[in-house]
Order: structure tokens, then C-alpha cells, then sequence
């Protein structure tokens, strides 16, 4: 049996509004703990080994040429959002949500969320 360790964080996320998928990856992008109303397991598998990639590579690039650490990227498409946040040097977490859930307290809530991660640690 596995143990969710980070599950009630991940419910907490998943409870508002807006909000279809939430993923905590390793820096591999292999998926440490998951929920979504959105994606299959193997969709969230891709979709977090994408996301870290394209995360990790990102955010290399944007700290060398702003010589500043980046902590989190947000994307905004048409019908959705993404907000990718690194927990530790190790973990990153992914939210997905549609695009009228409210940027500010879904930045909030993933604060939050990261904190009682780390505690976890």
C-alpha cells in the first residue's frame, strides 16, 4: 500500500475553485503524488514529465540572465492556467486550473501548500 504523504495538501489545492489538477513532481518528473478531475494517470505521468523539463530548462535560463533565482513560472492560455512552483531543490508543483480561477489566491494557496510541504520534509 502506498503512503500519500502529501495527500491532504493536495485535496486542500484541489478544493478550490477552478482548480482540475494538482501534481507534486521530483525533478525527474516522475510524479510523487497527484489528483486530478482532468487527466488519466498516464496523461498526468506525461504531463509532469513535460512540465518539470520544460520547468527545469526554463527557469536555468531565466536565473542565469536575470542573475535571480526563479521560483515560480505561470502560464496563461485561452481555456486554462498553469502555475509551476519548485517546493525544495528537489519537488516541483503543478496546478492546473481554467482560466477563470483567480491568479492571486491560487498564488496564496500554493504558498501555503509549499510551506506545509516543507514542514513535511
Amino acid at each position: 500500500m502506498m503512503i500519500r504523504m502529501y495527500e491532504n495538501v493536495i485535496a486542500d489545492l484541489m478544493s478550490l475553485d477552478g482548480i482540475k489538477a494538482v501534481i507534486l513532481s521530483d525533478n525527474e518528473g516522475n510524479v510523487i503524488e497527484s489528483e486530478s478531475i482532468l487527466f488519466e494517470s498516464r496523461e498526468v505521468e506525461s504531463l509532469a514529465a513535460f512540465i518539470t523539463d520544460f520547468f527545469n530548462k526554463g527557469v536555468e535560463t531565466i536565473s542565469k540572465t536575470l542573475d535571480d533565482e526563479v521560483f515560480s513560472v505561470l502560464i496563461e492560455c485561452k481555456k486554462e492556467k498553469l502555475l509551476i512552483s519548485r517546493v525544495n531543490e528537489n519537488l516541483i508543483l503543478l496546478i492546473n486550473a481554467d482560466s477563470r480561477t483567480n491568479i492571486g489566491l491560487m498564488r496564496i494557496e500554493t504558498r501555503k501548500a509549499i510551506e506545509k510541504i516543507q514542514l513535511m520534509e
